[in-house]
């Protein structure tokens, strides 16, 4: 891990700027629906998560335009409930739940802003994150033949890349001496690739979402010296595709089926960080 934060922060060796180490509470979910209209049949699948990450930002003032770069390491991640509905004329038949925990996190940001009118930047800005799924130990609710099962070990794996792209506005204002307010809405689009193993099944679906959706956040920054700030951050994301294929392959990677299906994504952070410029 601390041969990682060096890599990210050796350009502030060489590039005067700033640092912001930020601690960030996740919290949120990945779902899809996919459904078979002739046979009226649908199912709905929910990841959801909850971890803390350490987020290394920095940030590097050019003549005409700021570029920032960003990364962000899982410190914790506590198991959640993965649910799986599956429903036939409208009517629940199979309901399960299982633990659900993150086995692989990474994200990794680019962004670039510009002043254009007094406290207001205009950004754009990519990044690169992949989420990995592990469900185990599922519990499984039969309501055709009224019977339940438990299931121990992995079931399900489901991975996700994201490619991400942003584009917004960043307003500033200081609302009192030492205090500054940030807003940033932004519009995404993203390149969405999941993949979901069902692991006793042996087969697997692919989904290439192309997600549209949007990003809030607000921050307030106190100063402590003319070098440094304490930031509290809040930030809302969703994305969602309502029609995209469900490719459907077995282990040999020969693909037999496709449906229609939705995809959705959404995440609420929390933060506290500590930003010094140099």
């Amino acid at each position: 891990m601390l041969r990682v934060i060096f890599i990210t922060l050796f350009p502030a060796i060489l590039f005067a700027g700033n640092i912001e180490l930020s601690i960030k509470d996740h919290n949120g979910n990945s779902s899809y629906i996919v459904e078979s209209p002739s046979q009226n049949l649908k199912a709905k699948l929910i990841f959801p998560f909850e971890f803390n990450a350490l987020d290394v930002v920095y940030n590097h003032k050019f003549t005409f335009f700021d570029i920032k770069v960003n990364s962000s390491f899982v410190l914790n991640d506590k198991t959640t409930t993965g649910k799986d509905y599956d429903w036939h004329n409208d009517n629940l038949t199979v309901f399960s739940t299982s633990d659900n925990k993150i086995d692989k996190y990474t994200d990794f940001g680019l962004e670039i802003s510009k002043d254009i009118w007094n406290n207001l930047r205009a950004l754009a800005g990519f990044n690169y994150k992949t989420f990995d799924f592990h469900w185990s130990n599922t519990y499984q609710e039969d309501f055709i033949n009224d019977s339940t099962s438990n299931i121990q070990g992995e079931t399900l794996k489901y991975q996700q890349t994201f490619y991400q792209y942003n584009l917004g506005l960043n307003y500033k204002n200081e609302i009192y001496k030492d205090i500054l307010i940030e807003l940033e809405p932004a519009l995404i689009y993203a390149f969405i690739e999941s993949k979901d193993t069902h692991v006793l099944r042996s087969f697997y679906t692919l989904q290439k979402s192309q997600a549209f959706g949007y990003t809030f956040q607000c921050n307030a920054n106190y100063k402590l010296t003319q070098n440094s700030k304490i930031k509290l951050s809040l930030n809302y994301e969703m994305l969602k595709d309502k029609n995209v294929d469900m490719d459907y392959y077995n282990l040999l990677g020969s693909k037999y089926l496709t449906y229609p299906s939705s995809y959705r994504y959404e995440n609420r952070t929390i933060g506290i960080g500590y930003i010094f410029s140099f």
